[in-house]
C-alpha cells in the first residue's frame, strides 16, 4: 500500500472500503515507562541513571525509542521510555510476540512498566478478548501480583538513598526541589506548607503531617531529589505546644475571569452600538442576533469565537471597551439538524474588511467542511470585503486574495450552502451569494451588486440608486437569485425547508421522512390535467401536487421561464423535478437551461434521484434566443443531464421534441420512461415543420394550404403514442392516475443504489 496515496485520498474525504486494501492481521503497540503502579492504580514515575539498555530485536518486531546506556531520566518531562510494536495474523500471535519482544528488552536502572505489560499481555482476558479501557482497572490488583520469569532483572538495584533522621521530612516522589516555604527555626502546625517538587511538569506541595520546629533543611533548591530522599528536619512540638491545625486556603480559582468572559460576551451582543442598531431597524431590517434567532432552533445557537474583536485598554491594562468583529458565526440546529450559520453584522462599519477579523470568517467555512455540516450565510454589507480605509490603516495596499476561498470551493462539492441577501450585498459578500446551492434575496432591502453606486458613478458615470444597480427587479430572471422573498421571517422558512431535502454531506443519503400520503394514491383530475387541444396550456402546479406527496414540492429556481425546476418527495424520497409551465411557454429558455444545470448539479452533488414530467417543445427559437446563444446553454443543461450518475425516471406528459425535449433526461442509459396518451414527440413539431420538410413538393401544388393540412393529418396519425410504444420506442403508455405509484416504486428502487454513489461528485460543483 503507498501511505502517501493512502494519506491522500484520506484527505479527500475518501472511505476506508474505497482504498482497496483488504485489512489482515492485527499490530499491538506496548508503551515501556519509567513508572509503577501503586496500588489505587496511580502512576507514580521513577528517574535515574539507566546502566544498561538493551532493546529487542526480530521480525515482526519494530521499537521506538531515545533510550541509551548512561542516559539519565529526569522527572521533569514524559515517563514514556520506547514503545515496542509486534504484528501478528491474529490477535493472541500478536499479543505473544509483544510479550516475548518485551521479556527481551533488558533495562537496568529506576523501575519500569515492563512487568506490568508482560502481566496484561499474557492475561488471557485480554488475549481472548474484547479487551477495552476497563481492563485494567478490573484486573489491577492481579496485574499487580503477577510475576513472570525474564531474561533479565527488570531494574537493577535500587540505588543507596541517604537516610533520612528520625525527624526528617522525606521527598513523596521523585523530582525536582522547586522551592522551602519555610525557613530553619519556624514553628509550623500540621498541616502547614513546606516544600514544593515538581515531577511530570506538576507541581506537588509537601505539608507538615504534624507541629513541630523546621531544623537543618537538608538539600539545596533546583536538585533532583529521589523517592524517600530527606528534605528538612522537623522537630516534634510538645503536646501543649500543638496548636489548631490551621485551614489550608482553598485555590482562588478562575471567578474573576469567568465573569470577565461574561462581560466581554454582554460587550459583544451589543454590536455596532444602540444608534447603529436604531439605524438597522429603519432600514426594515433586523440585527445580525435577531437574524440568527430566528432561523435557527430555539437556545441551540453556540458561537465561535464570541470574544473576537478589537479591545481598548486603560493604562493599568484594564479593559474599557470591546467592539466586536463584523460577523457572527456558530454552529447549531435547523428543524432539529446540524448546521453552520454565518451572519454579516452591517451595524458594525457595513461588515466591511476595516472592522473584521478574517480568520475567523475564513475558520468558519473550514470548520463546516471538516465536520461535514451544512453552510448558511446570512449576507448584509462587504461580507469582510476591503476597503479604502484598510489601506489608510495599514499604510500599503495588499494584493488581493479572497480570504479562505479554496474552503468556500471545496464546500460546494461537499455540504449544502445557503445564503441569504438581507441587505445591500456587495464585492465579496456578492460573491459569496452566488458560491451557493441556493441564493435568496428579500425584496426591498436586499441588493447585491459588485460594487455600490458610488463606485460605479465614478467610474462610468451611472447615477444610480442600490435598487436600481442590484434589486429584485435586476436579478429576478438573470440567474443569480434562485428564490425571491417578501419578508426575512420567509427567508428563514425558505432555507430550512430547502435544507429539509438535502443530507448533511455528500457522504450521506438524502433523509426519508414518514408520509401519510398513499403511494398509491391515483388522482382522478390527471385524467383532465392536460387538455386534449395541444396549444391549451394546463395548470402545472395541480399536476405536481397530483403527482407528488401533498405539500411537499418546493420550487426552485424562479428565473427558468418556463422551465420549472423543483425539489419534492415521493413517499418521504426527496427527489429533483423538471416540469414546464404552459402557461409561459413550452420550450427551454438560456435562463430555463442555467436552471436546469443547477438543479441536476444540485442532485447529482447530494444524491437525490431526478424525475422529468417531460413537456419540453425543444430549445427556444428567434433571433433574441439567438442573440443570448441559448442553444449553448442547452448543451450544458443536456451535458449535466449525460453527465449525472444518479438514477432519472420520465414522465411524457405532452411533447417531447428537438434537442432540448430529446436530452431533458439520458435516454441512453436504462432510465425508467412511461407516457400518457396525451404525448406526441419528433425531431420538429408537425407545424412549421411540413412546410420545412416538404417545401419541393408543396411547390408543385395548386393548393399550398390543403396540401400542408392533409399531410399534417397523416402525420399525426403517425404520431399516436399507441404506435411508437409498439415498437418498444417508448417503455410503457399508462394511464395517467397510475404516475404516483409507478414513481413511488421506482424511487425505492433508486434510493438502494444511492450508498454506491456517496462521496464527492465526479464533477466539482461550481456556481
Amino acid at each position: 500500500m503507498d501511505l502517501v496515496e493512502t494519506q491522500i485520498r484520506l484527505a479527500q474525504g475518501g472511505p476506508l472500503p474505497a482504498l482497496d486494501a483488504a485489512p489482515r492481521g492485527f499490530a499491538i503497540q506496548a508503551r515501556v515507562n519509567t513508572e509503577e503502579l501503586d496500588a489505587d492504580g496511580t502512576p507514580r514515575p521513577r528517574a535515574g541513571l539507566l546502566t544498561a539498555f538493551d532493546p529487542p530485536a526480530g521480525p515482526h518486531v519494530r521499537v521506538d525509542t531515545y533510550g541509551y546506556a548512561g542516559l539519565r531520566t529526569g522527572p521533569r518531562f514524559d515517563s514514556l521510555l520506547a514503545k515496542v510494536i509486534a504484528r501478528g495474523a491474529t490477535f493472541p500471535e500478536a499479543a505473544r510476540r509483544v510479550d516475548a519482544a518485551v521479556a527481551e528488552f533488558r533495562i537496568e536502572g529506576p523501575a519500569t512498566t515492563i512487568p506490568f505489560l508482560r502481566a496484561v499481555l499474557t492475561h488471557p482476558d485480554f488475549t481472548g478478548g474484547p479487551a477495552d479501557t476497563g481492563f485494567v482497572a478490573a484486573h489491577l490488583a492481579e496485574l499487580r501480583s503477577t510475576t513472570l520469569p525474564g531474561r533479565f532483572p527488570a531494574t537493577a538495584p535500587a540505588p543507596e538513598v541517604e537516610t533520612a533522621p528520625p525527624d526528617g521530612v522525606t521527598a513523596p516522589m521523585d523530582g525536582v526541589l522547586l522551592e522551602y516555604a519555610v525557613e530553619p527555626g519556624a514553628r509550623v502546625r500540621r498541616g502547614e506548607r513546606l516544600l514544593v517538587i515538581e515531577a511530570m511538569k506538576m507541581e506537588f506541595t509537601v505539608r507538615a503531617e504534624t507541629a513541630g520546629t523546621v531544623g537543618t533543611l537538608l538539600a539545596e533548591v533546583g536538585a533532583v531529589v529521589e523517592e524517600g530522599a530527606p528534605l528538612l528536619v522537623l522537630e516534634p512540638a510538645e503536646a501543649d505546644e500543638v496548636g489548631a491545625a490551621p485551614e489550608i486556603a482553598a485555590d482562588e480559582g478562575w471567578a474573576r475571569e469567568a465573569e470577565e468572559v461574561h462581560t466581554r460576551r454582554a460587550l459583544a451582543r451589543e454590536m455596532g452600538g444602540p444608534a447603529k442598531v436604531a439605524r438597522q431597524h429603519e432600514t426594515g431590517r433586523l440585527t445580525v442576533r435577531e437574524r440568527i434567532d430566528a432561523l435557527v432552533d430555539k437556545g441551540s445557537f453556540s458561537e465561535i469565537a464570541p470574544l473576537t474583536g478589537f479591545a481598548t485598554y486603560s493604562e493599568d491594562h484594564e479593559l474599557t471597551a470591546l467592539l466586536p468583529v463584523n460577523f457572527v458565526s456558530g454552529t447549531a440546529r435547523i428543524d432539529g439538524r446540524r448546521a453552520v450559520v454565518g451572519a454579516d453584522d452591517f451595524t458594525i462599519r457595513g461588515s466591511s474588511g476595516d472592522a473584521a477579523i478574517w480568520q475567523k470568517q475564513v475558520f468558519t467555512e473550514e470548520y463546516a467542511g471538516a465536520m461535514r455540516l451544512p453552510v448558511v450565510r446570512l449576507l448584509d454589507g462587504a461580507s469582510g470585503g476591503g476597503s479604502v480605509v484598510t489601506a489608510q490603516r495599514n499604510g500599503y495596499h495588499y494584493l488581493p486574495v479572497n480570504p479562505g476561498w479554496d474552503a468556500v470551493v471545496e464546500n460546494m462539492s461537499l455540504v449544502p450552502v445557503v445564503s441569504a441577501c438581507l441587505g445591500p450585498t456587495v464585492g465579496l459578500g456578492a460573491a459569496r451569494l452566488a458560491m451557493s446551492h441556493l441564493a435568496l434575496m428579500v425584496e426591498g432591502i436586499g441588493q447585491v451588486f459588485t460594487a455600490g453606486p458610488p463606485v460605479v458613478q465614478g467610474s462610468s458615470g451611472e447615477d444610480l440608486t442600490k435598487a436600481q444597480l442590484g434589486g429584485a427587479a435586476v436579478h429576478r430572471d438573470n440567474g443569480l437569485v434562485e428564490r425571491f422573498v417578501r419578508t426575512e421571517p420567509e427567508a428563514f422558512g425558505v432555507i430550512r425547508g430547502f435544507l429539509s431535502y438535502l443530507p448533511s454531506s455528500v457522504f450521506e443519503v438524502p433523509p426519508v421522512v414518514p408520509t401519510e400520503d398513499p403511494a398509491d394514491r391515483a388522482d382522478a383530475g390527471l385524467l383532465h390535467a392536460v387538455p386534449r387541444n395541444p396549444r391549451e396550456p394546463y395548470a402545472v402546479d395541480a399536476l405536481l401536487e397530483a403527482v407528488f406527496d401533498r405539500g411537499s414540492v418546493f420550487r426552485y429556481a424562479e428565473y427558468g421561464g418556463a422551465t420549472v425546476t423543483a425539489l419534492a418527495r415521493l413517499d418521504g424520497h426527496p427527489v429533483g423535478v423538471v416540469a414546464t409551465d404552459p402557461t409561459r411557454g413550452v420550450t427551454i429558455s438560456a435562463e430555463g437551461a442555467q436552471a436546469i444545470t443547477w438543479l441536476v448539479d444540485l442532485c447529482e452533488t447530494f444524491h437525490l434521484p431526478l424525475v422529468s414530467l417531460t413537456d419540453q417543445g425543444g430549445a427556444s427559437i428567434g433571433s433574441g434566443a439567438e442573440r443570448k446563444a441559448t442553444i449553448r446553454f442547452g448543451v450544458r443543461a443536456i451535458a449535466a443531464v449525460y453527465q449525472a450518475r444518479i438514477p432519472q425516471a420520465e414522465i411524457i406528459v405532452r411533447r417531447v421534441f428537438g434537442v432540448g425535449g430529446a436530452g431533458i433526461v439520458n435516454r441512453h442509459r436504462a432510465n425508467r420512461t412511461w407516457a400518457w396518451p396525451s404525448a406526441t414527440w419528433g425531431s420538429l413539431p408537425a407545424k412549421g415543420g411540413v412546410e420545412a420538410a416538404f417545401r419541393a413538393q408543396l411547390a408543385g401544388v395548386a393548393d399550398r394550404a390543403a396540401e400542408i393540412a392533409r399531410i399534417e393529418r397523416e402525420l399525426e396519425t403517425l404520431a399516436s403514442p399507441f404506435r411508437t410504444v409498439e415498437r418498444f420506442g417508448v417503455q410503457d403508455l399508462i394511464d395517467p392516475r397510475e404516475s404516483r405509484a409507478v414513481l413511488c416504486e421506482w424511487v425505492r428502487d433508486a434510493y438502494r443504489l444511492l450508498p454506491e454513489q456517496l462521496g464527492r461528485p465526479a464533477f466539482g460543483t461550481r456556481p
